[in-house]
């Protein structure tokens, strides 16, 4: 039985859900060759108790283990006996890389007997489509009622590349094989679709003046809270006006409001986006951080740009959503990590709720171990501690082979 194989594993007995709605933490960072330093991690992911953690690095250093970075980070499940803990502890569902690319993704201990059809993908788009110094990597599961894919991307660099960039989306969201395709693109293929990393899209703008107004901003509080409320107007598609309010008064004229404003308005991503030549259907939280590329790296104190063949400082690291259900996925925060210096890119996190499907917020009435809620498959997937990075594409009874 399900709960039988959760004690083997140390893991409390399966328990009904406090409530159906999904909170999913995404995280990305370029880390630049270098390994985070001591602490980085919990400073990057903060503190969370997400149904679902997905962690995507660009650039990562060579040796080192991040995923059991991570998992100590995010700390693993208590044993039998142990001492109680506010947290569930997390269980590593699936881990993929390509070159310096890696994705990991974990599950919340007392969530695991919901999970299935796990599935690992890429698509390379370096060079010939070959090389993978640039693509993605993608992790899809499904949670309780749910499917999700979670796509961490590095695309071509320089500003000029915009067209190519483009080209890198649609090849990522049209080819990468991650669950059942069918003929519809990777967006389409699961209820909720998560694409993230360095995208590399630029602001055009000359250096100074980007550079001006990306210090106000990096000197200024976030403009809309850590934590923006589901009401001000986040998750908005890609390109339109940020406009804010805060109590009925306009913030507009604020100074670093009015530099983020302009800095925003030349972002090439969002331009595109609107003109409808990528990441159709998507959406993006708020943005009120200061640009997260290109940074002096290793200096303490403020930060302070460095000037790379005078690129403007720019938003080259994104955190982007799609849903098959409007209105279903909530951004909670949006928000960079800049005490993290390790890097020229600043690390980058977003946290969502997901509300469920009608069948979903049916079945959270029901007994976590009935036959509607435990299969054969997520015991054994309970039974191994969802701990077989990378490999469980055995699960995956949902799923096409890659």
């Amino acid at each position: 039985a399900l709960s039988s194989s959760m004690r083997r594993l140390g893991l409390a007995a399966p328990a009904a859900r406090a409530s159906p709605v999904t909170r999913v933490l995404v995280a990305t960072w370029n880390m630049g060759g270098a390994p985070p330093p001591r602490g980085a991690l919990g400073k990057w992911l903060g503190d969370t108790d997400a149904a679902l953690v997905a962690v995507g690095v660009q650039e990562a250093p060579g040796g080192g283990d991040l995923r059991a970075q991570l998992q100590d980070c995010l700390g693993a499940p208590a044993a039998p006996g142990g001492e109680s803990s506010s947290s569930a502890g997390y269980l590593s569902v699936a881990s993929v890389s390509l070159v310096a690319m890696r994705l990991h993704v974990f599950v919340r201990a007392d969530l695991a007997h919901e999970l299935s059809a796990v599935d690992t993908g890429y698509r390379a788009t370096g060079i010939g489509h070959v090389y993978g110094n640039k693509g993605a990597v993608g992790v899809a599961l499904r949670l309780a009622g749910d499917s999700f894919a979670f796509i961490n991307a590095h695309l071509a660099a320089r500003p000029e590349k915009v067209a190519e960039r483009n080209a890198n989306i649609a090849d990522v969201i049209g080819t990468m094989p991650l669950g059942r395709r069918g003929g519809l693109e990777l967006s389409d293929r699961f209820d909720h679709c998560f694409l993230f990393g360095d995208l590399n899209y630029r602001v055009d703008a000359p250096f100074q003046v980007a550079a001006e107004h990306a210090m106000r901003i990096a000197a200024s509080p976030p403009p809309y809270g850590p934590t923006a409320p589901p009401d001000s107007g986040v998750g908005c598609a890609i390109g339109t006006p940020h406009e804010a309010a805060e109590g009925g008064t306009s913030v507009g004229r604020a100074p670093h409001l009015a530099s983020l404003r302009c800095l925003l308005a030349q972002d090439q991503l969002r331009r595109e986006a609107a003109d409808g030549r990528c990441a159709h259907g998507f959406c993006e939280p708020r943005i009120g951080f200061a640009p997260t590329y290109r940074w002096e790296v290793g200096i303490g104190g403020p930060r302070q740009l460095s000037n790379k063949r005078n690129q403007a400082p720019s938003y080259c690291d994104r955190v982007l959503y799609r849903s098959l259900r409007p209105g279903s996925v909530t951004p909670l925060e949006y928000a960079t990590e800049p005490s993290l210096v390790s890097s020229d890119h600043t690390p980058l996190r977003a946290a969502f709720e997901v509300a469920p499907s009608a069948a979903d917020a049916h079945d959270a009435e029901c007994p976590p171990c009935s036959p509607c809620r435990a299969d054969e498959g997520r015991a054994e997937l309970a039974s191994r501690g969802a701990s077989c990075a990378g490999t469980l594409a055995h699960f995956a009874e949902d799923s096409a082979a890659p």
